[in-house]
């Protein structure tokens, strides 16, 4: 498994933004985002407006966003990656 620089991955957000349909990535796709970029890149999650984090599945209700410092590694990614779970 590819290892994710420091400046990189969970919580790190950058200009460049894909808004994805899932609410959670694969390590398999990090794994694939990893070897592909040559800048920073990471991921986050957004709440939907519904959250309810007292449901036993609350993380269902949010959005993964993936982010890219530059815009080629994102158009990479979008070409290259599938991040469905």
């Amino acid at each position: 498994m590819y290892t994710i620089p420091n400046d990189c991955g969970y919580n790190k957000i950058f200009k460049h933004s894909w808004k994805t349909t899932e609410y959670a990535i694969p390590m398999t796709a990090i794994d694939k985002i990893s070897k592909i970029v040559s800048g920073k890149w990471g991921w986050h999650f957004i709440p939907n407006k519904n959250m309810n984090y007292t449901r036993q599945n609350w993380y269902e209700d949010q959005i993964l966003y993936l982010t890219f410092e530059n815009r080629f590694d994102l158009i990479l990614c979008k070409l290259m990656i599938s991040i469905n779970k």
